[in-house]
């Protein structure tokens, strides 16, 4: 499931948004966190003033025989409050030696989590089985191969394609490697030989069969992977009317914070992800098996909105209406092989 997770948010770029929503988790947790410290001070120095007062019944039940000239006062009071106060003094260590034990483990343990952390490399320049990636206008592969991770096995032997302005279809059987390729063009899948020449990150959109929905308000979730605010109540409320979801707004509001992926059936969260693309209008996406869950007219309409904002496709799919929408076909084999056709 975290895997799942992690495929959607990165196929929307959108890690910057999510490095957010967590500081903001956060840093509700550190309040929370903080105040859980004051109230445990507060409860230890009640604790602490307790025990001190605890000496005066002491007083009161040696008092008589001070007056009766049967003890020296000064003298046993001296010698009494200097172990009381010894004893206070240790005691405040063993009472906390526990805290204190198990505050050095969780430092240490952080520390290791850093130091592998920074073991980490942050590229695999040294990687001969790396692709190349360059930027362009428009997405290319030139002898494009991938491999699998932990052998040296192709599920993808040197594809070469020019899209130019066509929308390509890919098609094949479950696990050719329809997904892997997208991942590839997307920058997630880099094992492999040969380039992918495309447009900057920010001018690509990908949409996964159930798009990623997070934690956060209903205009947070059209607006991702932008926040909120970004987008007028008119813009986002005409683009959730073009895939007939205006509904939302009157049944839930913008501000609603609600579990959407459980609230929303998976065809409203697939026309959601259309909204997302209406508002922030990329220059090409990537369907991967997007309208798997809509009926053919929400498909068609789907398609439609995208020719009709002069945005570029690359869709997977089985269903054979989706060759109406395409220019191009490229259908993958088991064996790495390829096919690539006109439509």
């Amino acid at each position: 499931m975290f895997v799942i997770i992690l495929s959607q948010l990165l196929f929307y770029r959108g890690e910057r948004k999510e490095i957010k929503n967590i500081l903001k988790v956060f840093s509700k947790a550190l309040i929370n966190f903080d105040l859980l410290i004051i109230w445990q001070s507060i409860i230890d120095l009640f604790q602490f003033m307790y025990s001190n007062l605890m000496r005066f019944p002491v007083y009161i039940l040696v008092a008589p025989l001070y007056f009766a000239n049967e003890i020296d006062f000064g003298t046993i009071t001296q010698a009494w409050i200097a172990f009381f106060q010894v004893f206070g003094a240790l005691s405040i260590v063993t009472n906390q030696i526990e805290n204190i034990s198990a505050f050095s483990a969780s430092i240490f343990r952080l520390g290791n989590f850093d130091n592998a952390m920074n073991e980490i490399p942050l590229n695999e320049e040294n990687n001969k089985n790396k692709i190349n990636y360059k930027l362009s206008d428009k997405i290319s592969l030139e002898k494009l191969s991938l491999m699998t991770p932990g052998s040296n096995k192709f599920i993808i032997n040197e594809l070469s394609l020019n899209l130019e302005d066509n929308n390509l279809l890919i098609k094949g059987q479950s696990g050719v490697g329809k997904s892997s390729l997208l991942r590839a063009i997307a920058g997630i899948w880099t094992l492999g030989k040969g380039s992918v020449i495309k447009p900057d990150y920010s001018k690509i959109m990908f949409l996964p069969q159930k798009p990623y929905m997070n934690l956060g308000s209903l205009e947070e979730q059209l607006s991702y992977p932008k926040s909120k605010g970004e987008f007028s109540y008119e813009e986002i409320n005409n683009s959730l009317r073009k895939v007939s979801l205006e509904h939302l707004i009157k049944e839930h509001g913008l501000d609603s914070v609600k579990d959407w992926s459980r609230i929303l059936s998976v065809g409203e969260q697939q026309r959601l992800g259309f909204v997302r693309i209406l508002l922030n209008k990329p220059n090409i996406v990537i369907l991967d098996e997007s309208t798997s869950a809509l009926d053919e007219m929400n498909e068609k309409n789907a398609y439609k909105l995208l020719l009709e904002n002069s945005i570029k496709y690359i869709s997977v799919g089985h269903r054979p209406n989706l060759i109406e929408y395409h220019q191009l076909s490229l259908t993958l084999f088991e064996d790495g092989t390829h096919k690539i056709e006109k439509i």
